[in-house]
């Protein structure tokens, strides 16, 4: 015995680690069996390790190599998450495990997805079949707004579709119809009346909830958590086509292009955001472009081109009835220098600070300029028919841009454009009189290690320059800096954010889960942050 003893205190501590838990169903508290617990490493060509819990939510990941992970968990009928606890404290969402470690305690809580569903019919009654219903949301990005598909599905031998798997947020329907396919390797042939001339015949088009084909008069549908809304449905109806035509012209030369591409894209209600259109264009001889098929809506049309060893742009923007297009004329031109410096308001900028100057477009289709600075200047071409809008991504503890000046003016509100290119550098100013805050984000008396931390100014408008964002480190704390004077509302979240930050109009959720701070120049503020839940979230 005594040498048994020996033995096992002379045995070596495990190599590996183990994890072990329990899932719970958020609505009622109740253990959720069928979960899959995945363990997936930071470290690239590692498997994953995967296991199920059993009839009382329990899981047990054994026999895990020291390292970097991530922690998720995923079950029908419920959103995947990767935000679990341990005991109160919330877990980040990035972690290291270490040789022989055990981890207990650990907890999910899994919310219900949301589901939409109806019906596409024919004007007729008839049920369409095996279209495809694609849902989008729309989003905000400091001055970008646009759209991006999210899900989809295919209606079934009814009409009738089905999509799940939905967090809360606003979608836009859509029943996706272009055209009238027939067929690979069958050519339609046109109808005829009994002179033998081609009549125009009716034919389908993209139509929108709540039954429209025009992007700008579709209604969004707020799902809530667990949400299962039903009769959401739609009516095709034939639409006449009509015909685009017109020339491509070089702004400086003055000739008429060929060698370009057309885009043309859906504009919605507010005349930013957009969804493409798939199109067919040809030139012919007489060095016109055509494109066929194109339902009536309001539109945005994009070409590109290339002259004299120069990439060209042009944009214009259309509103289609039931009436051919014969004379349209877009001009493109070619991008613009222009220089710019940065300043600080009485005084220098910090020795050896090299800002990183950030333009980014207000168009979806243009590109983030990211010029070299070099003592303080820089050189830009501005792509015409873009506006931007100006950021310094690396400023200094205290520096905020308060102004972008062009002539005399501030131009952060309208933007920047090729327009306003001229032989006087813009200057981005900057302001040494930031403010501060610090502090610890919680809810329900739960540290959030790793939540997303957002600073939103309350009003947004004109203010894109002054919003703030960080992460809460292992123990929860937070720290931003360079804060312009002003009001602000401070929030927090793990997995998606109450609202969408970008969008003015949308910020009561963000108010409600949050809380409203002043902050004046050179102020030094510590803030208890204790994020309230959302009802239906």
């Amino acid at each position: 015995m005594f040498l048994l003893a020996v033995c096992a205190v002379a045995q070596p501590p495990p190599r590996t680690a183990r994890m072990e838990g329990q899932v719970f169903a958020d609505a009622n508290g109740l253990p959720l069996r069928r979960v899959q617990v995945i363990l997936t490493p930071l470290e690239a060509g590692k498997p994953a390790i995967g296991t199920q819990t059993d009839d009382r939510g329990n899981f047990l990941l054994r026999d895990i190599e020291p390292g970097g992970y991530q922690l998720s968990a995923q079950r029908d009928g419920y959103l995947t998450t990767t935000t679990f606890r341990r005991g109160a404290a919330r877990m980040p969402p990035r972690f290291t495990l270490s040789r022989g470690e055990t981890i207990s305690g650990v907890t999910f809580r899994m919310r219900p997805w949301a589901v939409i569903s109806g019906k596409i019919r024919f004007e007729d009654g008839e049920p369409a079949v095996g279209l495809p219903v694609e849902l989008y949301r729309q989003y905000h990005l400091r001055g970008r707004r646009g759209f991006t598909p999210v899900a989809s599905g295919r209606t079934n031998d009814r009409g009738e579709y089905r999509i799940h798997g939905l967090v809360p947020a606003a979608y836009f329907v859509a029943v996706r119809y272009e055209g009238d396919p027939t067929g690979p390797g069958v050519e339609d042939q046109p109808r005829i009346d009994v002179n033998g001339r081609e009549v125009a015949v009716p034919s389908y088009t993209t139509m929108f909830f709540p039954n429209t084909m025009k992007l700008s008069e579709a209604s969004p549908i707020r799902l809530r958590e667990g949400d299962d809304l039903g009769g959401i449905d739609v009516y095709m109806r034939p639409v006449e086509r009509v015909k685009l035509a017109g020339r491509i012209t070089d702004g400086i030369a003055g000739t008429t292009l060929t060698a370009a591409t057309v885009a043309l894209e859906r504009l919605d209600s507010g005349g930013t955001g957009t969804l493409p259109v798939p199109i067919n264009v040809r030139f012919d001889s007489d060095r016109r472009f055509h494109i066929p098929d194109v339902a009536p809506g309001t539109y945005q049309m994009w070409v590109n081109a290339s002259a004299d060893n120069k990439q060209m742009v042009g944009r214009s923007q259309l509103l289609v009835t039931n009436s051919d297009i014969e004379d349209l004329e877009i001009v493109v031109l070619p991008a613009r220098p222009w220089q710019g410096a940065v300043a600080v308001q009485g005084d220098r900028l910090p020795r050896g600070f090299t800002p990183r100057v950030v333009l980014e477009p207000r168009s979806e289709r243009g590109a983030i300029l990211v010029p070299q600075v070099s003592n303080a200047a820089f050189d830009l071409m501005l792509m015409p028919n873009e506006t931007y809008d100006v950021f310094i991504t690396n400023l200094p503890e205290n520096l905020y841009i308060s102004e972008v000046r062009v002539g005399g003016a501030d131009m952060r509100s309208a933007g920047l454009s090729s327009a306003m290119a001229n032989s006087v550098p813009f200057q981005i100013v900057l302001d040494s009189r930031g403010g501060n805050i610090a502090g610890a984000v919680s809810s329900n008396d739960a540290l959030w290690p790793g939540a997303t931390v957002s600073l939103i100014p309350d009003p947004p408008r004109d203010r894109l320059q002054s919003y703030k964002e960080t992460f809460a480190d292992q123990y929860g704390e937070f720290h931003l800096d360079g804060i312009a004077p002003g009001r602000y509302i401070l929030t927090a979240w793990l997995d998606e954010p109450a609202c969408d930050v970008y969008d003015e109009d949308a910020l009561d959720a963000c108010r409600v889960t949050g809380m409203v701070v002043n902050v004046a120049a050179r102020s030094q503020q510590e803030i208890a942050l204790k994020v309230k839940q959302l009802a239906g979230r």
